[in-house]
């Protein structure tokens, strides 16, 4: 399960995803908006179910979508800028 705080976000700050547990491999997460397009995207080789954060400084304020992606897990949340 997918685990994001705060949401909303305020704008000009950040967020922390987590999951329920520790994870290697790799993994992306997208940010899109809700017509799809992508507006950010990271990489990273492992996940700690403690979590992770990240900087959403310059993103406009609005409704996005927050994928994350792995061979083991696949999850999507809402996300609110404001």
């Amino acid at each position: 399960m997918l685990h994001i705080f705060p949401n909303p976000v305020p704008k000009n700050s950040g967020l922390t995803v987590s999951t329920q547990h520790n994870s290697s491999g790799k993994w992306r997460i997208e940010l899109r908006q809700t017509s799809g397009l992508v507006v950010f995207e990271w990489h990273f080789n492992a996940f700690e179910k403690e979590g992770f954060h990240i900087d959403l400084t310059g993103i406009p304020c609005g409704l996005y979508l927050l994928i994350l992606y792995s061979q083991e897990e696949y999850g999507i949340q809402k996300v609110l800028i404001q």
